[in-house]
């Protein structure tokens, strides 16, 4: 067995990511994947991509868009305006940096250009392939992308224990 934390910002994928695997195998003793590529800027990622649609967004999302800088917390706007900080699940991308994490929540993650992230764009920063296409509503398809595990760390890890990355 063998066990480690991997980012999937060092697998190709614009977000940071980070997952605990625990890998197996009755013929041999696994190893985790070594990183395959430097990080990739969310702006870099998301050249080329047209957003597809998003609902309304809620008033927290709205004073967060209105208020918010790129790269900044929720919890961090809420205390340069003097406030109670409790919004952590609230991120506004910055394009010259890595994506955080993208959690399943539909709301609370915005685009630089002070909208919400539509599925498309946070698929895309997931490393899933630019024409995928994900059933269901937008919040379905936000839980969808926040629980998957990123298309290029797992292809790594199949790679790895198949013994083709050698």
């Amino acid at each position: 067995v063998a066990a480690g934390l991997m980012e999937a910002q060092y697998f190709g994928v614009a977000q940071r990511r980070p997952r605990v695997f625990f890998i197996g195998s009755k013929t041999n003793k696994p190893t985790l994947p070594r990183p395959t590529s430097r990080p990739t800027m969310a702006g870099d990622a998301l050249v080329g991509v047209t957003p597809g649609p998003t609902p309304t967004m809620a008033p927290c999302d709205r004073l967060f868009a209105k208020h918010g800088r790129p790269g900044e917390q929720g919890s961090d706007l809420l205390t340069r305006l003097g406030r109670k900080p409790n919004w952590f699940g609230h991120v506004m991308l910055c394009p010259r940096k890595v994506s955080p994490t993208i959690t399943k929540r539909s709301s609370g993650f915005l685009h630089w250009n002070r909208r919400l992230l539509a599925v498309n764009e946070r698929l895309v920063l997931t490393g899933f392939p630019r024409d995928y296409i994900l059933p269901g509503s937008f919040t379905e398809q936000c839980a969808r992308i926040g629980n998957s595990v990123a298309p290029p760390m797992t292809e790594a890890i199949a790679r790895t224990l198949m013994g083709l990355d050698r």
